[in-house]
């Protein structure tokens, strides 16, 4: 009773850490790069083409800085809090080493000294978030950090909206 509708669960995540993103980036002093506005083009030279645009769905831009944002519905940080990594199962580790890979394709698009790039997932367990883990990588003359970076799926009050927004800010 009432209009069916189906929107995939990964895509409605994507949107609200797009919309977290954009309302972070003034309280960094940050400009906000919404989803659509973050496509990188991939110019194949050769008639075997693969990919054609590398697409990370948020980014935030300051002077000398870039922060790219990938959006990922999965437990990863969760079960890497819990088990570690050999704790993971084979397909979990794999699934995860194209994350990573892809999140690090991200942090070449923008000759930039500071090179942020997060995976974002869903905090699962509110009550017990999971903590950020932290790389950092040096790529030439620029330093890259990586961050597995947990998110609330919705805020218990505006209190709790602002404390995960300064946890952020403080992170960032």
């Amino acid at each position: 009773d009432g209009m069916s509708w189906d929107l995939p669960i990964d895509q409605l995540w994507e949107a609200w850490v797009d919309g977290f993103v954009a309302e972070l980036a003034p309280r960094c002093g940050l400009r906000a790069l919404r989803r659509g506005d973050t496509t990188r083009r991939l110019n194949w030279g050769t008639p075997v083409r693969s990919m054609q645009r590398l697409v990370p769905d948020s980014g935030l831009r300051g002077p000398g800085r870039f922060v790219w944002v990938d959006a990922k519905y999965k437990a990863h940080l969760q079960l890497l809090t819990r088990r570690g990594w050999a704790g993971l199962s084979e397909a979990t580790r794999h699934a995860h080493r194209a994350d990573l890979h892809q999140a690090l394709a991200y942090a070449a698009l923008d000759d930039v000294p500071h090179v942020d790039s997060l995976l974002v997932y869903p905090e699962l367990a509110p009550e017990a978030p999971s903590r950020p883990a932290v790389a950092t990588l040096a790529a030439g003359q620029r330093r890259v950090r990586l961050l597995l970076v947990g998110l609330p799926f919705g805020f218990r009050s505006p209190n709790h909206r602002e404390q995960v927004l300064g946890e952020w800010r403080a992170l960032l």
